[in-house]
């Protein structure tokens, strides 16, 4: 039997819906992190987001909010349901759960600068947006 997950990617701003076997989701949830050390948060609605532990030499291109609050992942996050310790489906649709992340990243713009001579540097801004529902189709968690 398999239960779905969803996979925010924190770098593309995109989230898509996965199978996992139920009786591997731990393992299965570690291939899709591509991560042996993980973390879980509760949302505080039923939800858990599972993350790889972040390593300070990892460096941060993106960051995740999940209702206003800040993910401490990087790359990739797995969405689930949680009934204590039981992993099941996330409780809302793909597009519900869309609504609510929001992925934050610099941009670099090119600037001119006046000191009479022809060089450029840049301004940093920041970039918020909303997840993007890359996939509704179901890729399956394969040994």
């Amino acid at each position: 039997m398999t239960i779905p997950v969803y996979v925010i990617d924190v770098t593309s701003a995109t989230i898509s819906e996965h199978h996992v076997k139920r009786s591997e989701s731990e393992r299965a949830v570690s291939l899709l992190l591509n991560a042996s050390n993980v973390k879980k948060l509760q949302t505080g609605d039923g939800h858990i987001v599972i993350f790889a532990k972040p390593d300070r030499r990892d460096p941060t291109t993106s960051v995740c909010f999940i209702d206003g609050v800040l993910v401490p992942g990087l790359g990739k996050l797995v969405i689930a349901g949680a009934d204590g310790e039981t992993m099941r489906g996330p409780l809302v649709s793909i597009d519900d759960f869309a609504e609510r992340v929001e992925v934050t990243r610099p941009a670099l713009d090119p600037v001119e600068l006046m000191d009479g001579q022809r060089k450029v540097g840049f301004a940093v801004r920041l970039v918020r947006e909303k997840a993007t529902v890359k996939a509704r189709a179901i890729a399956s968690y394969r040994q």
